[in-house]
């Protein structure tokens, strides 16, 4: 690799930190206003802006989940189970785009930005603990899309990325809208 295409892969890598710091910084500001941006939205566009919400929550490293689509349009009166489609093939789908992002370009972009001596730690620490991560940030509110990149950059099996990945996240997200429709129709 040559040391253009070094720098060019460290001052992007830079930018995308400071980019994802920024929208993070801006959510916290802003939480009530996205509130109601999340809501007026779905009841506005539908279903399909949900997937694409959802799609874009679980793409980018920030605090918000599905959770909170999926309590304001269970409160709105929207069909939970049309809901709960647009919820999951969104996370799916930013699921599977950050895995193969962090498998395809994860190794580059994070050897430009630590040392060989770190990355070879990180991967020692992937290897013990890995799934166990991945099945906590899947099933917690600990941000989920930069996990899917470090198993996508460590080369997590396919089966276990679903298992340990996708599967919880699924379970999380029907006791969410279990939960949403118990405290909200009751």
């Amino acid at each position: 690799m040559t040391t253009h295409y070094k720098k060019i892969i460290k001052y992007a890598t830079i930018i995308f930190i400071i980019l994802v710091v920024a929208i993070f910084i801006a959510i916290l500001l802003f939480y009530g206003t996205l509130k109601g941006n999340i809501l007026s939205l779905i009841s506005t566009y539908g279903y399909f802006m949900l997937f694409i919400m959802i799609y874009f929550l679980e793409l980018l490293f920030q605090p918000i989940a599905a959770d909170l689509p999926i309590f304001a349009t269970i409160l709105a009166g929207a069909n939970v189970y049309w809901i709960m489609a647009a919820v999951l093939l969104g996370s799916y789908a930013a699921s599977i785009t950050n895995y193969i992002f962090g498998r395809l370009y994860g190794k580059i972009g994070l050897k430009e930005i630590i040392t060989e001596k770190k990355y070879e730690k990180w991967k020692k620490y992937y290897d013990k603990y890995g799934k166990a991560v991945l099945f906590i940030a899947a099933v917690t509110p600990v941000p989920y899309a930069p996990l899917c990149w470090m198993v996508g950059m460590f080369k997590m099996k396919k089966r276990d990325f679903i298992v340990y990945g996708l599967l919880p996240r699924t379970i999380r997200y029907l006791i969410d809208a279990y939960l949403a429709v118990l405290i909200f129709m009751l």
